[in-house]
């Protein structure tokens, strides 16, 4: 499942999607991003991409993402990113990185899309 019909929530503060078995961490991530770019509060337990019982070095650097790609956030499943901090640090250039990219290539997308619907 995915949340590709999630639209686009500008003044969003708050959401839990709990329990809705959301698989891919990197969709999910790319989705919210897009349409809740001012999230400060987001709760993913219980969804298959969320490692939180799974591993600790894997949950940590899935919320040091969901920072990153989200800097207004708050809290993630509830706890804040005080601990994710020195983490969150080392992987920023990277994501940023991956974000620069992703965001260039919408913009591909939509440039192709206009200058065939003209053409």
């Amino acid at each position: 499942k995915s949340l590709k019909s999630l639209p686009l929530l500008p003044s969003l503060k708050v959401i839990s999607i709990s329990y809705n078995q959301l698989a891919s961490e990197t969709q999910t991530l790319h989705e919210i991003a897009a349409s809740c770019p001012n999230l400060e509060h987001l709760n993913l337990m219980k969804n298959p991409c969320n490692p939180v019982f799974k591993n600790d070095l894997q949950y940590r650097q899935f919320r040091a993402r969901f920072c990153i790609w989200i800097p207004s956030l708050v809290t993630l499943d509830g706890v804040d990113f005080k601990e994710d901090l020195g983490l969150i640090m080392k992987m920023k250039h990277t994501e940023q990185q991956k974000k620069v990219k992703i965001q260039g290539d919408k913009m591909q997308v939509i440039h192709e899309e206009a200058y065939s619907k003209s053409g």
